[in-house]
């Protein structure tokens, strides 16, 4: 109980009539109880994991699964993971996937196995119901990339169940590209020796990743650096197609500053990404260079995309344009969207093209929404279009 002493102005507390702690609220009475319950498990876990058997392991296993708080949940499995050896990995393992799938310790665990087990791990990982063998071929990767890729080029002859070539080869890659990039490249270069038909997949996986840690200018030099011109194409593009969103102005000097080949690949990517910021300013910059079937495939892309924003102003740009094949492949893109708002207005615009076979694509995709959209009036249109008879089949096709 607390009072005030009037001839001294002090604040005084008597604390002889009860216990203080009888003052405490039960809640911070229950918090404490629940800090205390958890230090002494921390405790526990740390003797535990000084000898981890199979016993041990299972206990640990139990306070992990039961911490609620991420942090000591954390503890608990660095305690775990920091004696783990060949010989328990498929003990830790169990109470490991009793966690979160998409949880940091899932992957650290199949990450770390993976370096120390090689083959083993992966091996498993196929067999497991699990999603795990990216993981545990990403650590392998890491931390002996010479035996990693020396089992990879052996799969044909291991004939290992669940071990898909082609996913393998993946893994390779993105964990080659953490660490090690001109290891990924020197892999990548004898695929594409091979004839592999997956090369431009893998080097995407690269070059998306070098886009977000370097800048422009620094991921372009080291494309033009790779160690052909297919390579150096296909990363162009990709370099293109994302910094043609985030910077297009300076993407748009980049491209046009690379070499005619290289240029040919990088301008239509930053245009088509720029078409999904600012349509008008990237089909502006896109009909300033020479026709050719890459700008021109860009022009539709970028017009599909304006079409979406502003139809208006698309079409009032698409009138002031000179009859050519980039406006053309403008008007098929303009078609495509407006189409499903407007099948008619996307019937005249699509008859405006002069390149027959431009037309009959554009007819095609417009008639048939058109008949989804008004099938009465769509087939009387289509009865008396003048169409040929291959594309009238195409439009009455169902899509598939």
């Amino acid at each position: 109980m607390s009072s005030i002493d009037s001839s001294g102005g002090k604040y005084q507390t008597n604390i002889n009539e009860g216990n203080i702690s009888d003052t405490i609220s039960p809640r911070i009475k229950n918090l404490r109880s629940i800090r205390q319950e958890k230090d002494h498990n921390l405790r526990e876990v740390e003797r535990l994991s000084e000898q981890l058997t199979s016993e041990n392991i299972k206990k640990i296993g139990g306070f992990l699964l039961s911490e609620s708080d991420p942090l000591r949940k954390r503890k608990i499995f660095d305690l775990m993971l920091g004696g783990l050896t060949n010989e328990n990995a498929l003990d830790i393992r169990e109470e490991v996937i009793k966690l979160n799938q998409e949880g940091t310790e899932f992957r650290d665990f199949h990450y770390i196995w993976g370096s120390m087990a090689g083959a083993e791990a992966v091996i498993h990982g196929a067999a497991s119901e699990e999603t795990d063998i990216h993981m545990t071929m990403e650590g392998w990767v890491n931390s002996d990339p010479d035996s990693a890729i020396e089992w990879y080029n052996k799969l044909d002859e291991l004939k290992i169940e669940g071990i898909y070539r082609d996913y393998v080869k993946k893994c390779v890659v993105e964990g080659l590209a953490k660490t090690n990039i001109p290891r990924a490249i020197e892999f990548i270069e004898g695929l594409q020796k091979k004839g592999d038909r997956k090369v431009g997949d893998l080097l995407n996986q690269v070059t998306s990743r070098l886009s977000r840690e370097m800048s422009l200018n620094e991921v372009g030099n080291w494309a033009k650096n790779l160690p052909n011109k297919e390579m150096q194409k296909i990363s162009t593009k990709v370099i293109g197609s994302k910094f043609g969103y985030s910077n297009p102005q300076l993407a748009s000097e980049w491209a046009t500053s690379l070499g005619s080949e290289l240029a040919a690949e990088a301008v239509p990517k930053v245009g088509e990404s720029w078409a999904r910021r600012d349509p008008e300013a990237s089909s502006a910059w896109l009909t300033s260079f020479p026709e050719s079937s890459a700008i021109n495939g860009a022009l539709e892309k970028s017009f599909q995309s304006w079409a979406h924003i502003d139809p208006k102003s698309a079409s009032n740009y698409l009138i002031e344009m000179n009859d050519s094949g980039q406006k053309d492949m403008a008007i098929k893109g303009f078609v495509s969207r407006v189409v499903h708002e407007d099948p008619e207005a996307a019937i005249l615009w699509a008859d405006s093209i002069n390149d027959q076979s431009v037309k009959n694509d554009a007819m095609v995709r417009a008639g048939s929404v058109y008949l989804r959209k008004d099938f009465m009036n769509a087939n009387t249109w289509l009865e008396n279009s003048g169409l040929p008879d291959g594309v009238k089949a195409k439009i009455n096709s169902p899509k598939k």
